[in-house]
Parts: C-alpha cells; structure tokens; sequence
C-alpha cells in the first residue's frame, strides 16, 4: 500500500510538471502568433484549472501519505507493546522457576553431603 502511494505522488508530480511544460510551449507559441487572442485566453485558463486541480491532488496524496506512515508506525508500535508484555510474561515465569531451582539446590546442597557420609560409613562397615 505504501509503494502504491509513493507511485501516486510520483506520478502527480510529473504530470504537474508535464503540464508546466506544457503551458510554457503554448505560451512561447502564442507569443509568435499575436492574432489569437481569444483562444490564447481560454488555453491559459484551461492550463491554471488543470494545474490547479493537480496541485490539489498532489496534496491529497502527500497527506495520504503521511496518514499511511502514520497508520504503519501506529501498528508497528502496537505490536512491540504487546511483544513487550509477553516478554514480561515470559520473564515472570523464568523468575519462579528460577525461585524453583534455587529450593531445589539448597535442599540438594544440604542432604547430599550427608548423604555421602552415611554411605561411606556404611560401606566402611561392611
């Protein structure tokens, strides 16, 4: 969608600076030929209302434009937020079972050294 509005605005800019063009040949050429006055006056208001109708349009797009990158930022920034909240998540639960696996070594710190020691002294006996 964003390419499409890239294209829009491109193309709209060199049909407006097609039609400057334009304009400037039909005035050099009206320059040369004097005698046509009416339809030299009616040609100019032709090209003012079709410039003016591409600069408004030009102008749409531009804000078109701007909206989509808006709306682009806004979903990309609504999604980090909420990859944000299950990395929360995911590091709440590796914080329990971390909680977990320290009980676990404390009691297994405790016990098996005794544990050692009542088997040797068993095996010493025997």
């Amino acid at each position: 969608m964003a390419r499409h509005m890239v294209h829009v605005s491109e193309t709209l800019t060199v049909a407006l600076h097609s039609l400057q063009g334009l304009k400037e040949q039909q005035e050099e050429f009206a320059g040369q030929h004097l005698q046509q006055r009416k339809s030299n006056s009616n040609s100019k208001h032709n090209f003012h209302f079709q410039r003016q109708l591409l600069q408004s349009l030009l102008s749409r797009s531009e804000s078109n434009k701007a909206r989509l990158h808006n709306e682009i930022t806004l979903a990309f920034n609504a999604e980090a937020q909420r990859e944000s909240k299950v990395q929360v998540q995911i590091a709440e639960e590796a914080r329990k079972k971390t909680a977990s696996m320290k009980a676990i070594a404390v009691v297994t710190m405790t016990f098996l050294p005794s544990t050692f020691v009542a088997v040797s002294n068993h095996v010493r006996r025997i």
